[in-house]
């Protein structure tokens, strides 16, 4: 036994090529990419859960006949977002479109109802509000168009707009109280948080990173955010990584508490990880590929950088809940609905615990099993955090009711997840800077290597961050930083794509 023993910790202990914290989109594209180019690397992805996918999870519902899984976490892919479609084409992965035919159902302040065709043409219900909400999109649009990615704070404007609320720039860009509401429930919904909360410079950064707000928040958009699902669920393409980059590279329940570089000279050194339960790993180079506000929570010697360190000291994660019911028939399309819902309370401080979802989709398989998704998001999610699963569920009922009548009453299953109480994620769906952080720290720093220490994760993607596909291309990029330090003759071959705007070729849509 004691022979045993210590062969276990010399194999732990030996040194590896790269060792993976997290193991999540990021971490595992990240392996993928660095066993194509070389399959012999000895790599280990060490991921706290006892799960993988991070922020993409899923889970079996009963169904009429029998059970059906759904996306509890990352689900929407669009057709701009190249380094997810990629990854999906390899694993012959297809889409299907998510439903917008029928009308959307909009429950204004006094429980007013609208029918439209999609949330925005709720605006030409009135000129004014038409022309308000067209004219502030292209602000916003025009704006992000402006800043760079890489030194968003060569803009004159940065730290201007850095030290600007959101919630204050809204009042400037939009006038008409139904613009500032859409603005606040698209914005709780792709963040998680209220608009006092986040910087205006952090919106442009993240809409420039879409291509625009309109991409991200307009529905009906050609390759908006919310455009496809995955056939089977995203969670299909972490099942497909695991089994690409092999089970044995991959250790469960292994939190990362600090990482030692050890550097030795400008060519030779080597990186020591220990976690929770006192194993040590060596190896050439580590790659965080972890939310950034998870990565104060590892002690790192030597210190990260101060800039790096500020950042991230002002950096808060998102409050998101999804949830979703299973049905016998899809109701809502038989009543001429799209299963798209808004909630519009004038204030977002009304937003009742009693009807707490603020918009909902159609979340029908495709197998033809009939669901709806909701969301719950921001300061109200701390309203809930006293009620019990039970109470929890009957809110959730009580929104959809709301928005489709008394048969969304008749569900099979229904779950949520509050990924603000999910251990390793602390939240959901993004990591955000507070107003003046970048200004004072910069934003770039959260990709920049430290010694032998790479970092990854959505929120340092350059295109599609805070999605899957920016996760991947974050995992990739970091990756690709690796291959250069041990072949410095290693070019990229998709380095011009991942910076240029797509070419319809490259982002050739899956049927």
């Amino acid at each position: 036994f004691q022979r045993k023993k210590k062969k276990i910790l010399n194999e732990k202990t030996k040194m590896l090529d790269v060792v993976i914290v997290g193991g999540g989109a990021s971490g595992l594209a990240c392996c993928h990419r660095l066993l194509k180019h070389d399959p012999t690397l000895n790599i280990k992805i060490l991921e706290a859960k006892d799960r993988l996918g991070g922020r993409i999870f899923a889970k079996d519902l009963k169904v009429a006949d029998g059970t059906e899984s759904y996306d509890l976490g990352g689900q929407w892919i669009g057709r701009s977002q190249i380094h997810a479609i990629r990854l999906l084409k390899e694993f012959d992965l297809s889409l299907y479109d998510q439903n917008y035919d029928g009308s959307t159902v909009n429950i204004l302040d006094k429980g007013t109802t609208f029918y439209t065709s999609s949330p925005l043409s709720l605006a030409f219900q009135s000129v004014y509000f038409a022309y308000d909400m067209i004219q502030g999109m292209k602000k916003i649009d025009e704006y992000s168009q402006e800043i760079s990615i890489e030194e968003p704070l060569s803009h004159p404007r940065a730290k201007e707009w850095d030290n600007l609320p959101m919630s204050h720039a809204k009042q400037y860009l939009f006038k008409h109280q139904w613009s500032r509401k859409l603005l606040d429930i698209a914005f709780i919904t792709m963040f998680g948080f209220d608009l006092n909360q986040a910087s205006f410079l952090y919106v442009l950064l993240y809409a420039k990173c879409a291509g625009g707000m309109t991409v991200l928040i307009d529905d009906r958009f050609p390759g908006n955010a919310q455009e496809s699902k995955v056939k089977g669920g995203m969670f299909k393409l972490i099942e497909k990584l695991k089994g690409a980059v092999g089970e044995e590279k991959i250790l469960l329940n292994r939190r990362v508490t600090s990482i030692h570089n050890h550097v030795i000279d400008d060519q030779n050194g080597f990186c020591s990880i220990r976690t929770e339960n006192t194993e040590e790993f060596q190896c050439k180079y580590v790659v965080m590929a972890v939310p950034p506000h998870l990565i104060s929570n590892i002690k790192m010697t030597p210190e990260l950088p101060t800039e790096h360190k500020r950042l991230l000291q002002f950096s808060n994660v998102g409050c998101l809940m999804k949830c979703i019911a299973t049905y016998k028939r899809k109701f809502w399309q038989e009543n001429g609905l799209s299963g798209m819902s808004l909630h519009w309370p004038y204030y977002a401080e009304e937003r009742s615990i009693e009807h707490p979802v603020s918009i909902t989709y159609d979340a029908t398989s495709c197998n033809g099993k009939p669901a709806l998704v909701g969301f719950i998001g921001g300061s109200l999610i701390q309203k809930m955090r006293h009620l019990t699963e039970d109470k929890i569920k009957r809110a959730i009922i009580n929104s959809f009711v709301l928005f489709f009548g008394d048969e969304a009453k008749e569900y099979i299953d229904i779950a949520f997840q509050d990924w603000s109480k999910v251990e390793d994620n602390g939240g959901c769906p993004v990591t955000f800077t507070t107003p003046g952080a970048v200004s004072k720290y910069g934003d770039v720093c959260l990709r920049q290597p430290h010694l032998r220490t790479h970092f990854a994760g959505t929120e340092t993607a350059t295109l599609w961050r805070g999605f899957v596909s920016g996760a991947v291309q974050s995992g990739e990029r970091a990756a690709d930083e690796i291959i250069r330090r041990l072949d410095t003759s290693y070019v990229p071959k998709d380095i011009e794509v991942a910076l240029r705007k797509y070419d319809g070729e490259d982002m050739e849509y899956i049927s």
